[in-house]
């Protein structure tokens, strides 16, 4: 859920999701909540780039479709089309976007965020699009306790497929801290097979910068774009365009597992398959 306010002329109303879950947490959590230019100060996202994050996720997921379908006169009945969200919780893009029959959205957050968001939209009726499924995926990569290998675990408990192209989508972790964007870029750099997409949301300057170069160690070409360039109007004398932005990236070399999987294949066929100079039987 996005912490600023809204109201601008460009940036429209939270989704009904949102909007249901915001008014179970009540009163006293918006009394709580940070303005609107002291979110963007703290790095949180508006309402518009929230918008901006769910076009931009639904068109990539499109163009993967046309990429390794479409054009290859692919079947895909029963393959998986994967869209992965990590953000603060209680997202709701399993719900509000019109993903296409076959997308699995597989939603990281802490349990007691999921929790809390199954019963509320549950009450509402919440369902994802006919075809589509959402998975709650019980991980916080942001917490102090997180270690390295716990969200390849858990979503593999909930069914991702790591061979198969996917988008993923990150907004509003928690700190901005670049030790812990770097450690996160890493590990989703080791779970996404060559071809995958991200989009995220990052505080514009440095940060970002710093964000887009951690996605390049992880073997993803990435670039960052301010709010003003993604259409959004300028809030509070353009603090919001100045300081909050969107990372785009594609994966351009296999997965840990991929890589992996060819290096045992390249040992047996030396060691195990092959005569002295490597050639298999």
């Amino acid at each position: 859920m996005a912490a600023a306010d809204a109201a601008t002329t460009r940036c429209p109303d939270l989704d009904v999701y949102t909007e249901a879950l915001l008014a179970t947490l009540g009163e006293d959590w918006r009394a709580r909540a940070p303005d609107r230019e002291g979110a963007a100060a703290e790095g949180f996202s508006s309402a518009g780039i929230s918008t901006a994050l769910d076009h931009l996720a639904f068109e990539r997921l499109q163009a993967l479709m046309e990429k390794f379908e479409v054009s290859k006169a692919v079947e895909v009945f029963g393959t998986m089309r994967q869209v992965v969200v990590i953000g603060a919780g209680a997202d709701t893009r399993g719900f509000r976007v019109p993903w296409p029959r076959g997308t699995a959205v597989f939603e990281v957050a802490h349990e007691d965020a999921h929790a809390f968001a199954h019963e509320t939209l549950k009450a509402v009726g919440a369902k994802p699009n006919k075809g589509s499924s959402h998975r709650r995926v019980r991980c916080d990569p942001t917490a102090s306790d997180y270690r390295y290998g716990d969200m390849e675990e858990a979503l593999a408990r909930a069914g991702y497929a790591p061979d198969v192209p996917s988008v993923w989508v990150l907004q509003d972790v928690g700190s901005v801290d670049i030790g812990k964007w770097n450690d996160l870029a890493e590990e989703i750099g080791d779970l996404m097979c060559a071809g995958s997409e991200i989009v995220a949301h990052a505080p514009a300057g440095p940060a970002s910068s710093a964000l887009v170069r951690g996605f390049a160690a992880a073997g993803t070409l990435a670039r960052a774009y301010t709010a003003g360039e993604l259409g959004c109007e300028e809030v509070d004398g353009g603090a919001l365009v100045g300081q909050v932005g969107v990372v785009h990236g594609v994966k351009q070399r296999p997965s840990r597992q991929e890589t992996e999987f060819y290096r045992e294949q390249v040992w047996q066929i030396e060691n195990e398959d092959g005569d002295e100079e490597g050639f298999s039987f």
